[in-house]
């Protein structure tokens, strides 16, 4: 750990030695204890609530539901980028939408997994429903000959899209 977060640590830790010094202080000296407290509670979301319940249906709910996703990366996006099959299986079958943009650039998960090269997620998303998208660009930007490949032989074309043409890409590909 470097020294700056040691620091922080340990300051945290006096901090927390002081608050419960005068806490026990007070409540021998028979005052009341502090009425406020010394920072706001944080703001409780969907799925801090469910975590906080060990409710495993609601945190399922929450994983699902895209507006509980910090930064607009939906958590079907981050298995995608990944490449965690399961997770992206589990999120599917659970209700994620694979039509959401999130990231920056933004961008679909089934565009997510061909820029990285996870063949098997690209498959699992077509075959549910899943819109190519820009999927072919990603691929050929991020060099992924195999994801290119089946997007070719699905018949995913860029210039029916009106997106830069396919020649440029290709190039890349072969590079």
């Amino acid at each position: 750990m470097c020294p700056e977060a040691t620091q922080l640590v340990a300051a945290a830790r006096i901090l927390r030695f002081l608050l419960r010094w005068v806490t026990q202080r007070r409540a021998l000296n028979g005052l009341p204890p502090l009425s406020a407290p010394w920072a706001p509670p944080p703001a409780a979301t969907e799925m801090s609530a469910a975590a906080q319940r060990h409710s495993w249906r609601r945190i399922e709910i929450a994983l699902a539901n895209e507006d509980t996703c910090p930064f607009g990366i939906t958590p079907l996006l981050l298995a995608s980028t990944i490449g965690h099959l399961t997770a992206a299986q589990f999120l599917y079958v659970r209700g994620a939408s694979p039509h959401v943009l999130g990231g920056q650039p933004p961008m679909l998960p089934v565009e997510a997994a061909a820029r990285h090269n996870h063949l098997r997620i690209v498959e699992l998303l077509l075959e549910n429903g899943s819109v190519a998208g820009r999927s072919l660009h990603f691929a050929a930007a991020g060099g992924s000959t195999d994801v290119a490949t089946f997007l070719l032989a699905k018949n995913c074309a860029l210039a029916e899209l009106g997106y830069i043409p396919l020649g440029n890409y290709l190039f890349f590909l072969c590079i």
